[in-house]
């Protein structure tokens, strides 16, 4: 199965992602990383 975010979903992850980097760290960064991406392809 293909799918394909959005440009919006794609902003919002790199957001997250980069709030999560900046307030938690790398490993929590990864962490929501891994987690977002599977439960994308879920």
């Amino acid at each position: 199965m293909t799918f394909e975010l959005s440009k919006r979903a794609r902003s919002d992850i790199k957001n997250i992602t980069r709030y999560t980097l900046e307030s938690f760290g790398l490993a929590k960064a990864d962490e929501y990383l891994d987690g977002s991406i599977s439960s994308s392809i879920c």
